[in-house]
């Protein structure tokens, strides 16, 4: 089978999957939010997540396009229409991560730098997973994706994060991805940790100190309320 030599990617995890196997030359297109690695800013752009610009894709005659979940209702069976390849990458939890990289090498003539890259990714987890296996504690876990409480749920990507790296997540009974939480619920819960993954909107441990109520929660007594980089977190790839 010929490989790919013309690639499009619609997210940025795809984008950086495709680098950190040594793509990037092949890559004809990506969307607004591919920002990582510093070259994928160079690249073409075709649209956004949710507004891919059909003409801009079939200017650029991609032999491969990778999607994802977001855009499979729409967006994928209108490429397909148009006679174009897609494949859907959408991992719910780390394990389909690895799979998803796996899967990617072998489609791009690329298996062995997968194989590689899952190898290190691995050993990076069982290096985690190993350490908070011995401490014995499973601190209550508050992820914060804004201020309207949104949070993710256990058979979300972030939530199979939480649970690997020892965490016991405020919400592991929900079964949506992402609930909504009100504020009497998470001080109901008394999160010991409490992660910022939305301090690229500006929200501080000062303001959420601040919050009405929220003085008395384990975490805000202990300060132990984390900013994250939400692009580091939220895509599902090699980082």
């Amino acid at each position: 089978k010929l490989e790919p030599q013309r690639i499009i990617s619609l997210a940025p995890s795809n984008t950086e999957i495709l680098f950190a196997l040594g793509l990037g030359d092949k890559i004809v297109g990506v969307t607004t939010y591919c920002d990582y690695p510093e070259e994928a800013k160079a690249k073409p752009k075709i649209g956004s997540l949710t507004n891919v610009n059909m003409e801009l894709v079939m200017a650029a005659t991609p032999d491969l396009i990778l999607a994802t979940g977001l855009q499979a209702k729409q967006i994928v069976p209108a490429l397909e229409g148009r006679g174009l390849t897609v494949v859907v990458i959408e991992p719910g939890n780390m394990g389909e991560v690895l799979a998803a990289i796996g899967m990617v090498g072998r489609i791009t003539g690329r298996a062995g730098e997968a194989e590689k890259l899952m190898e290190k990714m691995q050993a990076r987890i069982k290096d985690i997973t190993n350490k908070v296996a011995a401490s014995g504690t499973s601190p209550r876990v508050f992820w914060e994706i804004s201020r309207e409480l949104y949070t993710p749920g256990p058979s979300s990507f972030i939530g199979d994060m939480i649970a690997q790296a020892g965490g016991s997540n405020i919400v592991k009974d929900a079964s949506i991805k992402y609930p909504r939480l009100s504020q009497e619920v998470v001080i109901a819960s008394d999160p010991e940790v409490i992660i910022v993954g939305d301090h690229t909107l500006k929200v501080t441990a000062e303001e959420i100190a601040g919050r009405p109520g929220w003085q008395g929660i384990s975490a805000v007594k202990q300060g132990r309320m984390v900013p994250v980089d939400p692009d580091l977190v939220n895509r599902p790839g090699p980082r």
